[in-house]
């Protein structure tokens, strides 16, 4: 099995350097390439645009201010894709980091949806974030 991880970036400047450290140490047994699509907007445009580009049979779906949580974050959000055939997309808890500026943990608090707790078991949500999600191709497409 491959997996694209398509990163969509507002423009060439966008640090995205912790995001492919994450991505460097990820421990998966399927191979991984990665798209950088920039200057696409709105950030659906630019994620369409790299699942036309992607050879993987999963897409991963990350945003570029994202860091991952350990090393096998990308194995969990595709094994659980893989083990429920019935399940049409997973998304990640979404955790603001420590040492977070002020706006920062501010924001996260009045926009919905800008968190979501951590969980241990799978659940469906009324809305899923879009800003670090796997689906398969062929479902996207």
């Amino acid at each position: 099995m491959a997996v694209s991880v398509i990163i969509p970036c507002k423009n060439e400047a966008a640090d995205i350097s912790g995001l492919m450290e994450d991505l460097a140490k990820q421990k998966a047994a399927f191979q991984t390439e990665i798209i950088k699509i920039t200057g696409v907007s709105p950030v659906s445009l630019a994620r369409n645009q790299g699942a036309e580009k992607a050879k993987g049979e999963v897409l991963i779906f990350i945003d570029c201010d994202i860091r991952l949580g350990n090393e096998f974050f990308l194995a969990n959000l595709v094994g659980v894709l893989e083990k429920n055939e019935k399940i049409g997309a997973v998304c990640a808890s979404i955790l603001i980091p420590p040492g977070s500026s002020r706006f920062q943990r501010r924001y996260a608090k009045e926009v919905p949806h800008a968190q979501s707790p951590q969980v241990e078991a799978i659940m469906d949500v009324s809305v899923a974030s879009s800003a670090c999600c796997a689906i398969e191709k062929e479902k996207f497409l």
